[in-house]
């Protein structure tokens, strides 16, 4: 085999090369970009505009309505969800999970958009296009100072921001928590009445003097000089002296005699953000593609301690949540649980082999490990959870090339030949199977890595991981084992001979291997028995698509009723604060706890980990981020968490979550149900809701969108606002500047532009009874008229947000679950429920699965989609392997057989199958594959070039090779149990899957492959 005689005849070549790889993978890893996980494509992209003061029925019909339909043109779309809320609509654009390449489609988005504009209201104040919502903000700085104010401490923000954007590592940052500055003129109804001035003329003035305009320019001999007017505001107290003239007289009064002037900050505020208690400003650093997000962690919090170091007394800066220390907890436990795996590899292959065969054939691993580093380099694959979980799996595969390699040669050796000689013809030999093992076995992964959906990227660098590890063995067994065997393999007299099984544990084995092959249905028998046992088992182990994080850190979500006011959010926030420092914070007397909590007020947090969304603007919400010192105390804290909230604040809604892994969704039972008219769906969901609650082990049962909430409808009595000369805009104009207030103007300062915003004072914009006593100018005579007698005040009920999905009302019935009851259990006694109602529901009602079950049935589908195409190429490759259909058909019908061991494992030790235990079983196909396509050609090798009989090939070819499966089966095994002890919830199902799954099916590939080989080719015994 040509690899072999350049490895054997040009050893210095041989030589440099090793000492290239193992450098280079040295390099490799230490340069490799670091992350806790290989994340996924967020295929969102939002699309937010503001309609003030409009209502959700006409913020819908008027604006998300009109969007949504020009959305629908593009191609790659997938679905549409839409919340419109008073003042604000969200048009959330989900493309299809098989596209990739996002900005082509995101800039097909803003053209669409662009088109809309024209067909949207004149009122329309914003309209932005998010396509960066899916970015992740791994670190969040916090800022905070009691004795600033916060102007002083956005200007800090800003310089921070300045800094941290220096680094190469970062790509951008944002400020959560600053709060806009205004210049307020707040005037009241009885005082402009009396001067017979109106609101509208206030504006008017004020924009007529704060002008900017150019003056020209003149030519004075050769130079053209420009000219430039005063005119716009330098200060406050210009604003103050702004003269106003009196309706119907000459004379003149300043602004501020007649109102009041003044700079605070926007009111009410969007967003506020806290930490431990304490009001803050928040940055958050989003990390470049591929960039190493450990070194990116080392120059920020040297930077940071520069900035505490630079900053005068009272500026504090925090890092409360911080991505990077995580990535390096992770990477550093991975690096231990695969050292650990190697280890042990090692050893059992020293003591099982002898230690010069042992030493050569475990050479292979550490070297494997480093020319895959290599590798991962140039195919930019990371370090993170996925990738070197990957190692593990495919530690015990790639012993077993080494193994059969050694074994071979000294076979060879061992009948006569030269050791040069034996290398040769044992790697022209082993080319074919083992490149055939090899090929079957990444393609068992194949599925993995063509699935479109979020789980299969998430989980995609297993294959590429797996696969390069074992082409890189492959490629080291042919090469390096031979010359490694030439120099240091010592054949005499007493060397082992690993072809030759004399223990009493083989001659047991020969002897039940006998008895199989005399009574092969019965063996067959009871192997479908087992099979069919297995399966009808199945029943009893919890499905968990996939678990939660056991990071030592938890959210809370809470919800006040529909139409509260940010401020009254912000008062809540503030005793559940006071709660949860009287509670849990760590201190001297409590060791563990709370550490610290940071809390955005007003709308989500930043997407700190990729399995987060953010939530839209909501003045009832916040969400706490709170770290703590264990995962273990995380669950019981929880619960009094919200047993606290239930008996102390009736009306708050609260969720408390654990980070979530792989894929992302609100709640773990999400029912949507979708329909034309709004109270046939708030009928539905009752129903539903009620129903949920009756099962047990639900809590917590909502549905998205809330109660109705009131407004107040202005009816406008047309014949008296035509006496009095009053139009619907004088109107408008007049309730507009006395309750919310409205842009007139700006003031400029340095860089900043800050709005000049025209009210009523506080005591005319909250109180209700007040209302009809507004006082409504006509523009045209200037008289002013109370609202009363024009309009007609009336209450009504509304739905506060209106969601839709794909243009459809849809409301979204939603629950938590207790600790031990999984979302399968409780979907499988709602689903036959659901069907059952449907059927009142009449024509146009519809029912739909979100949440965790949702999460499932894409990700599992996205990988059965894809089975088709592994299943082929393992079939092709055998075929051309063995040119035997029949041989190919032994090989698969092993496959079955792991599952028996794979749910025995799952009920022996109580977890529970998810996607990670169907990587599991994926994974230990392709040993199942590679043990049977060895044995099959090692009875191929015994007929065909010993000269056996097909009887006496059978039994001797399953004989020579029980000790290197067995090997490489209990190498494998072994080299899991780090990580089923120390990999995490995520990693524990796997493992398991995998050691008992492989323990169970080298057993039954030993006996079941020579008993079917006989059957196929009807070799009696």
């Amino acid at each position: 085999m040509f690899l072999t005689k350049i490895a054997l005849n040009k050893q210095v070549l041989t030589i440099v090369t090793l000492i290239i790889i193992i450098i280079s993978g040295i390099a490799s890893y230490l340069t490799l970009p670091r992350n806790e996980d290989p994340g996924f494509i967020i295929r969102t992209a939002t699309v937010t505009s503001s309609f003030p003061g409009a209502s959700p029925d006409r913020v819908e019909n008027l604006v998300t309505d009109k969007i949504e339909e020009v959305v629908k043109e593009i191609p790659e779309l997938d679905y549409i969800e839409s919340v419109s809320r008073t003042g604000v609509s969200t048009v959330y654009v989900n493309i299809k999970e098989e596209y990739k390449h996002m900005r082509p489609i995101w800039d097909a988005l803003r053209r669409k958009i662009e088109k809309v504009l024209f067909f949207l209201p004149q009122e329309i104040t914003d309209l932005i296009v998010n396509d960066e919502f899916g970015d992740v903000y791994g670190s969040i700085i916090v800022i905070e100072g009691e004795e600033y104010d916060y102007a002083q401490l956005k200007d800090i923000a800003d310089d921070v921001k300045d800094e941290i954007l220096k680094i190469l590592e970062v790509a951008k940052v944002d400020i959560y928590g600053a709060q806009d500055e205004r210049i307020f003129i707040e005037f009241t109804n009885p005082k402009l009445t009396e001067l017979r001035i109106s609101a509208e003329q206030l504006k008017n003035i004020i924009q007529q003097t704060n002008i900017i305009i150019p003056g020209g320019d003149i030519k004075v001999q050769n130079n053209r000089i420009y000219m430039e007017p005063s005119g716009n505001f330098e200060s406050i107290d210009e604003i103050k002296k702004t003269l106003i003239s009196l309706p119907d007289s000459n004379d003149f009064i300043y602004l501020e005699d007649i109102v009041d002037v003044k700079r605070s900050y926007i009111d009410p505020p969007v967003v506020k953000t806290r930490y431990n208690g304490k009001s803050a400003l928040m940055l958050a650093v989003s990390m470049k593609k591929r960039g190493n997000i450990i070194k990116l962690g080392k120059e920020l919090k040297s930077l940071i301690s520069r900035l505490q170091k630079a900053y005068p007394y009272g500026i504090n800066f925090y890092i409360p949540i911080f991505q990077p220390d995580d990535v390096q907890k992770k990477i550093r436990e991975f690096i231990f649980n695969l050292s650990q795996s190697i280890i042990v590899v090692i050893t059992v292959m020293m003591v099982a082999l002898g230690l010069r065969t042992g030493f050569i054939a475990a050479s292979l691993i550490p070297v494997s490990m480093l020319l895959s580093f290599l590798f991962m380099h140039w195919f930019r694959v990371g370090l993170d959870q996925m990738s070197l979980a990957s190692l593990i799996i495919a530690l015990g595969l790639l012993v077993d090339n080494s193994i059969v390699i050694s074994e071979s040669i000294i076979v060879h050796v061992q009948s006569g030949e030269r050791i040069y000689n034996a290398a040769l013809e044992s790697t022209q030999e082993l080319f074919v199977p083992l490149l055939t093992s090899t090929l079957t076995t990444s393609a068992a992964f194949l599925p993995i890595y063509l699935a479109q959906s979020r789980v299969g990227e998430y989980t995609a660098p297993i294959f590429i991981v797996v696969s390069i590890t074992l082409f890189s063995s492959w490629f080291l067994a042919l090469t390096m084992t031979p010359f490694l065997c030439l120099k240091f393999l010592k054949i005499d007299s007493h060397t082992q001979n690993l072809n030759v099984c004399d223990f009493e544990f083989c001659r047991r084995y020969a002897k039940l291997l006998n008895y199989a092959l005399k009574h092969p249905y019965k063996l067959i028998l009871l192997m479908s028995f087992l099979f069919l046992l297995s399966i009808y088992a199945f029943r009893f182990i919890p499905n968990i698509f996939m678990p939660l994080s056991d990071k030592a850190k938890f959210m809370i979500e809470i919800e006040l009723p529909e139409e509260t006011a940010i401020e009254t959010t912000e008062d809540t926030v503030t005793q559940l604060e006071k709660y949860l420092e009287n509670t849990f914070m760590i201190n001297e007397k409590r060791k563990q706890g709370i550490r610290n909590w940071s809390i955005f007020i007003g709308s989500g947090a930043p997407r700190f980990v990729l399995t987060y969304t953010p939530a839209s603007i909501d003045p009832k919400y916040a969400i706490f981020i709170v770290n703590t010192t264990n995962y273990q105390i995380i669950p019981d804290m929880m619960k009094k968490i919200r047993d606290h909230v239930y008996n102390n604040f009736p009306d708050l809604r609260i969720k408390t979550k654990l980070v979530q892994l792989g894929a992302s969704y609100e709640a773990p039972i999400e029912i949507e149900i979708s329909g034309k008219s709004i109270d046939k769906l708030y009928e539905i969901s009752d129903k539903t809701k009620a129903h949920l609650a009756s099962i047990p082990g639900t809590y917590n049962i909502t549905d998205d969108w809330g109660p109705p909430g009131k407004k107040f409808v202005i009816n406008i009595n047309k014949p008296r606002t035509l006496r009095a000369r009053i139009t619907n805009e004088d109107i408008a104009v007049s309730m507009l500047a006395s309750l919310s207030g409205y842009d007139i103007s700006e003031y400029r300062e340095e860089d900043k532009i800050i709005p000049i915003v025209l009210r009523a004072t506080e005591n005319y914009r909250v109180n209700l009874d007040d209302i009809k006593s507004i006082s409504v100018f006509s523009q045209e005579t200037g008289d002013s008229v109370p609202l009363a007698q024009l309009a007609d005040i009336t209450p009504i009920w509304q739905p506060t947000q209106i969601f839709r999905i794909d243009s459809t009302k849809t409301i979204t019935v939603q629950s938590e679950l207790e600790e031990d009851v999984t979302a399968a259990e409780i979907i499988n006694q709602m689903v036959p429920w659901l069907q059952n109602e449907q059927k009142y529901w009449g024509i146009g009602y519809n029912w739909n699965l979100r949440g965790e079950a949702d999460s499932a049935k894409r990700g599992i589908n996205s990988i059965k989609d894809k089975l088709g195409i592994a299943a082929l190429i393992i079939i092709l490759v055998l075929v051309a392997q063995f040119n035997s259909f029949r041989k190919s058909m032994i090989i698969i019908l092993t496959i079955p057989l792991g599952i028996i061991g794979v749910i025995g494992g799952l009920l022996v030790i109580k977890s529970y199958f998810g996607f990670m235990s169907l990587l599991g079983m994926v994974s230990l196909s392709g040993i199942v594959i590679n043990n049977a396509v060895v044995l099959l050609e090692k009875i191929k090798f015994e007929i065909n070039v010993c000269g056996q009989s097909p009887h006496d090939a059978i039994i001797i070819a399953a004989q020579k090779r029980i000790r290197p499966i067995l090997l490489t089966t209990v190498t494998t095994i072994l080299g899991l149990i780090p990580l089923w002890i120390g990999g995490g919830p995520i990693w524990e199902p796997m493992a398991i899957s995998i050691i008992f799954g492989l323990a169970f099916a080298t057993t039954l590939t030993l006996f079941c492959v020579p008993v079917l080989y006989s059957v196929f080719f009807k070799v009696k015994f």
